[in-house]
């Protein structure tokens, strides 16, 4: 049955790609295609995979073109699509209005928690790094708006995390919002409370605390020991093939 395929194909790729595990990611995409080539023209939860794959990898105009053909051809999908915008604007770092705009539409029309599968509660990690990003970038008239957005957003972020994947990177988040609000020891104490051992290869939740970790450091006057870690978030990065997660570091 070519919908129950492409359902749970896509399941696959989403989970693949929120672990950030590009190969694999990649792996499922290619056999979804070779698959779905029986049943061609027919419309099936594959289509947001282009935009997706191309967002993780970095491919910021060719993602948009994919996600912009989705609204399009779904035009009544609104809470899928506004969740595509938010996890594009995420990997293009956005800080302005269109991931308030994304963010908003997601909310006003977002199903009840306990009716949203595992695979989609992503949507809960990007809104809330949408808001991090945010108050990392705010200027001081509106600091004090962009944290609080921030702390709602990691506050349901934690009642919404559905897998072992989806708490390690809460956990990062919720160490980024502790170096927003100066508890940059607190932010340290609380990464190593994450056991990799424990759950499936994610490189991404890697990359993401290894980053928050950098900030920390930083702050805390231990400049080398802090590159060592942006240096692992680089390295991680270019693995996996996210060029722009590689500039985020080196920019910042």
């Amino acid at each position: 049955d070519l919908a129950a395929y492409t359902d749970a194909t896509s399941s696959f790729v989403t989970e693949a790609g929120y672990s950030g595990r590009t190969d694999e990611t990649m792996e499922w995409w290619a056999a979804s295609e070779r698959r779905a080539a029986l049943g061609a023209g027919a419309m099936t939860s594959l289509v947001f995979v282009p935009a997706m794959i191309h967002g993780f990898v970095g491919r910021h105009l060719d993602a948009d073109a994919a996600q912009t053909e989705c609204e399009r051809a779904l035009p009544h999908s609104v809470a899928v699509n506004a969740s595509m915008r938010v996890f594009l604007l995420v990997e293009q770092n956005e800080t302005g209005p269109p991931m308030d705009q994304a963010i908003e539409t997601y909310l006003g029309v977002a199903p009840r928690l306990r009716d949203v599968i595992r695979s989609q509660r992503i949507i809960y990690v990007n809104i809330a790094l949408g808001r991090l990003a945010q108050c990392h970038a705010a200027g001081p008239d509106e600091r004090a708006l962009r944290l609080k957005q921030a702390e709602e957003a990691v506050a349901m972020l934690r009642r919404a995390a559905a897998d072992k994947v989806q708490a390690a990177r809460t956990l990062a988040a919720r160490a980024d919002l502790l170096v927003l609000q100066g508890r940059h020891r607190e932010a340290i104490e609380l990464l190593g409370r994450d056991t990799p051992f424990d759950r499936p290869d994610a490189p991404i939740a890697t990359y993401e605390a290894a980053r928050v970790r950098a900030r920390a450091l930083r702050a805390l006057g231990s400049g080398p020991e802090a590159l060592r870690h942006a240096r692992l978030a680089i390295q991680v990065a270019e693995e996996q093939g996210w060029p722009h997660r590689v500039g985020w570091i080196t920019s910042e």
